[in-house]
């Protein structure tokens, strides 16, 4: 598998200068001036397209794999806290977020990170918090609807080898301890297509999505 770190260094500044804000985001936002948290912290920040439109956040965290891409975001907002760091192992105490966002970003780890990530997050959330956690690429046909739709898009030697169906997703996200309803599908375009999200209804502390909301118990 493709190093997510060392990806990530080599296709930063090119992602960068071509990043825009997106519907997705805009998922993203919705959600977030929704629930107002206080405390947000972002999983993969990339170049900080969320940080700088969620200026009504009081306290916005972001954290990436690259310093390449923590530079970028730290232009948009340089009010934030920005961390380089692995999702697997986040340097904070428990209880301390709000909410953590994860925008098309833990499609990357293979099972074993993506259970510590999802532990972490759960971890780090207060009783109630919530996890918006967005993914598309048409998810509900895992991998190989993925390596379908792959085609229309260029993604040089990027790790995109575990994308997921939806019923994996709520697997993995029930097994760490959050709470989470029924999948409710839609559609928005995200790239150049219209991917599919998935969102849990509210749950209990949790995990809300534009692609997916649960709650943390």
């Amino acid at each position: 598998m493709t190093d997510i770190r060392a990806w990530s260094a080599e296709q930063a500044r090119e992602y960068t200068e071509g990043r825009v804000p997106s519907a997705a985001d805009g998922y993203i936002l919705e959600e977030l001036s929704r629930i107002s948290p206080r405390t947000v912290v972002e999983i993969g920040c990339g170049p900080g397209t969320i940080a700088e439109q969620a200026l009504f956040v009081e306290n916005y965290i972001c954290t990436d794999v690259t310093m390449e891409f923590l530079r970028a975001a730290y232009k948009t907002r340089p009010s934030g806290v920005f961390l380089n760091c692995r999702a697997e192992t986040l340097p904070f105490g428990s209880g301390i977020a709000d909410c953590v966002v994860a925008m098309a970003v833990l499609h990357h780890l293979q099972n074993e990170a993506l259970r510590h990530s999802l532990s972490e997050i759960h971890r780090i959330l207060k009783p109630n918090g919530v996890f918006l956690l967005l993914e598309d690429w048409c998810f509900e046909k895992g991998i190989t609807g993925f390596e379908e739709e792959a085609r229309k898009f260029r993604f040089g030697n990027g790790p995109h080898e575990n994308h997921r169906a939806a019923e994996n997703w709520l697997s993995e996200i029930s097994a760490i301890g959050f709470s989470c309803g029924d999948p409710v599908w839609t559609h928005r375009p995200f790239h150049t297509s219209a991917p599919h999200l998935i969102r849990w209804p509210e749950a209990d502390r949790k995990v809300r999505m534009m692609a997916l909301e649960s709650v943390r118990q």
